[in-house]
């Protein structure tokens, strides 16, 4: 929240300088200020806290991650009961 309230300041007084400021932003003002520099890496930074979580997984990821780690263990399910059994109770579970 703060960075968000960091950017609204910054892109408020960006605004209030360069495009509502009717003698700003002319010539070589405009090609020599930082505020357009600074503008754009705040935006940087802002995007990149702003994708940050709080479990750097994502839901598919564990989703993979767990098919992945089961998956060699579906052939050892079969040597103890039918594929007809496994079946029918994976729909029974799923109805």
């Amino acid at each position: 929240m703060q960075y968000s309230a960091l950017a609204y300041q910054l892109s408020e007084a960006f605004q209030t300088r360069w495009i509502k400021n009717t003698n700003g932003g002319q010539g070589e003002e405009l090609v020599t200020a930082v505020d357009p520099s600074a503008v754009a890496d705040y935006s940087v930074i802002y995007e990149t806290v702003s994708s940050m979580r709080l479990i750097p997984l994502k839901r598919q990821k564990v989703i993979w991650l767990i098919i992945i780690l089961v998956a060699p263990f579906i052939p050892l399910i079969f040597t103890q009961i039918s594929i007809k059994d496994a079946l029918e109770r994976m729909a029974q579970t799923f109805v």
